[in-house]
């Protein structure tokens, strides 16, 4: 899958495939694929740091999240920038011919 930051959940036509974490980002599509008509799913994990970022920038009566760790964050404010998180790609299949 490229670059993931940070956790991805892969599923191929409905069929679990795996939780990756670290490098390589990579699932065996083997027992999942069709010859046509697949469908790929990847839930990507955001950082609760860029949650707290962008309720930052909201009014308070919007935000989407209530936090007691303010010590964790404090060092966040509606300025700062998200730290790069998502799919960052590119999502590629590769055909292991042994």
């Amino acid at each position: 899958m490229g670059n993931v930051k940070e956790v991805a959940e892969v599923r191929l036509n409905g069929k679990k495939l795996g939780i990756l974490w670290c490098s390589p980002w990579r699932v065996d599509i083997t027992k999942a694929v069709k010859p046509t008509g697949n469908v790929l799913e990847i839930d990507v994990i955001n950082l609760w740091a860029n949650r707290v970022i962008g309720d930052l920038n909201q009014p308070k009566e919007k935000r989407l999240t209530k936090t007691h760790d303010a010590f964790r964050f404090d060092m966040l404010t509606k300025n700062t920038r998200p730290i790069g998180s998502g799919l960052l790609g590119p999502v590629t299949l590769v055909r292991n011919e042994e």
